[in-house]
């Protein structure tokens, strides 16, 4: 959650993305606007540019909330993604993209690779496309991986990161999206490729993922939850590295579980 991300660690970890001293203080102000709206249950704020750098790269970023800043932390200063990720990769797939910092990421990765981006929160994916949709080697896909492809209610969360497909129990704002099943996404994007690494954070749909056939992926990298958006029981994970041949491994975060293919998918 967001709120574990307490003011002295901001100030003294992510603060340092800024480019210059006066980005540092204005992304420090901006987490004390933010922390007061969300204090005060008023959600997102139209959003706000920062100067950021990121793995050498220079970006206008722009931030609506906490959650905003907490994905940049995760991504950038705490290597949510360090782990057994492979040496190279030509067809990268982002499930739960949300607005480019996992893009960025694997473009630093994998400079030849095209990565496919998968958003369904209509704010987060208007981000996605200012951050990273000049990049001729990154395909945005507005979407939500559900159960079955055809149109999918979906809720935009206060916290963008917390955005997911509508459930019975939810309240809030929500809004019809496009739904893709997995296999009809990587029908889609992949016309028959290898996919080198799936990286799933999808809110509670990463069941539909896991249910399908993931013969064609190499290294799966999944930050897990179950259809209530809580964590996933280990051993549905067990059961999913049995049925594909592939083995469990962890890296640098607790909540994120890789998956690794004991024999190679076969490329065309």
């Amino acid at each position: 959650m967001v709120s574990r991300f307490h003011l002295p660690m901001f100030g003294a970890r992510v603060c340092r993305l800024g480019n210059s001293a006066s980005s540092r203080l204005r992304i420090l102000l901006l987490y004390v606007l933010f922390s007061l709206r969300e204090r005060l249950g008023r959600g997102r704020s139209h959003p706000r540019r920062v100067s950021l750098t990121l793995l050498g790269g220079e970006y206008d970023w722009w931030v609506r909330d906490r959650s905003d800043f907490g994905v940049l932390f995760e991504v950038f200063v705490t290597g949510e993604y360090v782990g057994p990720r492979p040496d190279r990769a030509d067809l990268v797939l982002d499930l739960g993209a949300h607005t480019g910092a996992t893009v960025v990421l694997w473009r630093h990765l994998y400079p030849a690779a095209e990565i496919v981006a998968v958003e369904p929160d209509p704010e987060s994916f208007r981000l996605l496309s200012e951050h990273v949709g000049r990049d001729a080697g990154v395909r945005l896909v507005h979407a939500a991986v559900a159960a079955r492809s055809g149109p999918v209610t979906f809720l935009q969360a206060d916290s963008s990161w917390e955005s997911h497909l509508s459930r019975d129990d939810d309240g809030g704002t929500t809004t019809s999206v496009e739904g893709l099943s997995f296999s009809d996404l990587v029908a889609r994007v992949a016309n028959g490729r290898p996919i080198d690494l799936l990286k799933i954070d999808i809110e509670g749909a990463e069941q539909w993922v896991l249910a399908s056939s993931l013969d064609s992926v190499s290294v799966l990298a999944v930050e897990v939850h179950d259809a209530t958006g809580g964590p996933i029981a280990a051993a549905t994970l067990d059961q999913v590295a049995a049925r594909e041949g592939m083995r469990q491994a962890r890296g640098a975060s607790d909540g994120v579980i890789w998956l690794l293919r004991n024999q190679l998918p076969a490329r065309g």
